[in-house]
This record gives structure tokens, C-alpha cells and sequence, in this order.
């Protein structure tokens, strides 16, 4: 508490308009201390929220992961069986250029 609040009179003056200024900081003083009281409160509320946000952080980057690696596993051809077969297949059935040859066909076809 400031030293100006603590130098309030007890009971309210005489004067009117120094009990309506009495009556306003009782009130704020009320309220300073009712903030006060539930700061710890408000603390163990922010730290379990904030612990929630952390776990809910590592459950969407896990789920990410686990999304991106999916893809990745569908789009990698080098582990596809068909995919080794049908690159076998083309290497096999290519041929390199001949160059006697005017159109780069493969030598039977000349």
C-alpha cells in the first residue's frame, strides 16, 4: 500500500466531498487488495495453461511429422518394387547412340 492510502482517516469526514474522495479510495483500496489476494491464483491458472499449450504444441509438431514422413514415404520411388521394375525395364529396352547411324536408332532398325 502507497503511504497515501495508509494515511486515510479510519472513518469518513464531515465534509461532504471529502467523504465522496474517502468513500472512492476505500473502494480502490478494496480492489487493490482483492487483486493482490488472487494474483497467486491467477499464477497456477497461467502456468497450467501454459503447460496445456506446450503439450498441445508437441501433439501438432508430432502429428506434422508423422504427416510429412507419410508423404514422403508415397512420393520416395526408390523404394516402390513397380517403380525398380519399370526403370529396369527402360535401361534394359534403351540403347546407346550409334554414331554411324544418322537418326540415333538402335542398329537393327537402321
Amino acid at each position: 500500500m502507497s503511504p497515501k492510502m495508509s494515511t486515510l482517516p479510519r472513518e469518513p469526514p464531515e465534509d461532504t466531498r471529502m467523504q465522496s474522495f474517502w468513500m472512492v479510495c476505500k473502494k480502490y483500496e478494496k480492489v487493490l487488495e482483492d487483486l493482490t489476494s488472487y494474483t497467486p491464483h491467477y499464477m497456477e491458472e497461467m502456468e497450467a495453461i501454459f503447460d496445456q499449450s506446450q503439450e498441445e504444441k508437441k501433439k501438432r509438431i508430432s502429428f506434422l511429422k508423422q504427416a510429412f514422413m507419410s508423404i514422403h514415404r508415397h512420393l520416395d520411388i526408390t523404394n516402390n518394387e513397380s517403380w525398380h521394375y519399370a526403370l529396369g525395364q527402360v535401361a534394359f529396352s534403351w540403347h546407346p547412340p550409334n554414331p554411324d547411324s544418322s537418326v540415333g536408332l538402335p542398329d537393327d532398325e537402321a
